[in-house]
């Protein structure tokens, strides 16, 4: 079995630092692992990296627009 370990969207508020702390956390366990079996789907990085990703949140900051969830289903659609 493969087991997907995905990170923490970003986020556009204070507790967005702390989040990219846990998500780098998680890409050195996953690293230190050395297990095929474990797979990382980098969310983050692969979110962060589309120019229009904070117009994809909605106004709380935290949650996604309907294009938002449909850019993160491509994201994560790679990986599989």
């Amino acid at each position: 079995a493969t087991v997907f370990v995905m990170t923490i969207l970003p986020r556009k508020d204070s507790v967005d630092a702390r989040n990219q702390r846990v998500n780098q956390q998680l890409r050195d366990w996953i690293a230190a692992q050395g297990n095929s079996c474990i797979k990382l789907v980098d969310s983050e990085k692969d979110f962060r990296a589309l120019s229009n990703w904070p117009s994809l949140m909605g106004s709380d900051g935290v949650h996604l627009v309907p294009q938002g969830y449909a850019e993160l289903a491509k994201i994560i659609n790679k990986y599989l």
